[in-house]
């Protein structure tokens, strides 16, 4: 095989060496400039894969992580989208030089509209069964980086200037000056003054053990009767953060005209189905979200993105105290909603 990314030919020929799969067409999908090349194949016989080449070989651990746990999740019954093991029954296949994977392309439609309370009740549904079957499951060597762990524990000097780097790289990219520094300035103002008081408001021991680790949108795709899974990080991580961010999804928060309800019908359902998770960490996912808005920069330079981002957080932060007092009635009432 050629070195650098494969040709299509070269796809080919692996799928047939490796995992015995014949196909019939493919698509290369991936940006140029990445280290993961993207192929959708179409095959002969059965559905759709999806061929994922890893150039970096840094990368490789952490990817076999994701794929194990992928498989792990769809052995306890949620809507994963099988990954193929290769002929020496490596779901990560490593011919040395670079390392290989083939999944099924998953079903369903991405999330590109504030979610439903039904979508939201299926999150919520889905993310509860998930932690559950997690809790048994080897902790991940890999835990949160710095910028996933800002929330809770990220000196306010350091988020200011996270947030200065990232507006400067934005606008620099592309990103419009007004929304950028607009919010950049509501962050500085806020943030000081706010940071105490959520990270008071969250209990100081909370339940962790191995997470998804992104489970929010594009990595969660519509389906019925339930969302699929996708992009797993496999991380030892705190449960309330995973759960708090895709409650108060970003761009259901910002655009949504009910976006209170759908927070509850998601929490409502994580709680009716996981009920032994503390309801003082369920109280505290409207803090755990506005203190995850503040305390991580806008991650793109994608039009729109940084003014979404600022309106989640304004919105979020002048509900905080009455979400927090109606999720507190989930501890007497856990069937319904808020």
């Amino acid at each position: 095989m050629a070195h650098g990314s494969w040709t299509d030919e070269d796809v080919l020929r692996a799928l047939h060496d490796r995992y015995a799969l014949r196909a019939v067409a493919v698509t290369r999908e991936d940006e140029p400039g990445r280290s993961i090349r993207n192929w959708y194949v179409e095959r002969e016989a059965g559905p759709p894969v999806r061929v994922l080449q890893y150039l970096d070989r840094s990368q490789l651990a952490s990817a076999k992580a994701g794929l194990d746990m992928a498989e792990y999740c769809r052995a306890a019954s949620l809507k994963v989208p099988r990954v193929w093991p290769d002929s020496a029954c490596h779901l990560l296949s490593d011919d040395g030089e670079y390392g290989m994977s083939v999944a099924d392309v998953p079903a369903g439609k991405a999330f590109i509209r504030p979610l439903t309370v039904h979508q939201a009740q299926a999150l919520g549904l889905s993310l509860a069964l998930m932690h559950q079957a997690l809790a048994a499951y080897p902790q991940p060597t890999e835990t949160p980086g710095r910028r996933e762990a800002a929330w809770a524990e990220c000196p306010v000097e350091d988020v200011i200037y996270a947030h200065e780097a990232a507006a400067l790289a934005a606008i620099t990219a592309g990103a419009r000056d007004s929304h950028a520094s607009e919010h950049l300035h509501w962050v500085r103002r806020h943030l000081p003054c706010r940071v105490g008081d959520l990270r008071a408001a969250v209990p100081e021991v909370l339940t962790a053990h191995a997470i998804h680790g992104a489970f929010v949108p594009p990595n969660i795709r519509a389906d019925e009767p339930k969302p699929v899974i996708t992009g797993f990080r496999a991380r030892c991580g705190y449960l309330v953060w995973e759960l708090a961010r895709v409650a108060f999804d970003v761009r259901t928060v910002a655009e949504g005209t009910e976006w209170e309800a759908r927070a509850a019908a998601l929490l409502s359902a994580y709680h009716h189905a996981f009920p032994a998770f503390p309801v003082a960490e369920l109280v505290a996912c409207p803090s755990v979200a506005l203190l995850e808005l503040l305390c991580t920069p806008t991650p793109t330079a994608q039009p729109g993105s940084w003014a979404m981002r600022a309106s989640a957080a304004r919105r979020l932060s002048a509900a905080l105290p009455e979400l927090e007092v109606a999720i507190r009635r989930l501890g007497t009432h856990p069937q319904r909603h808020l």
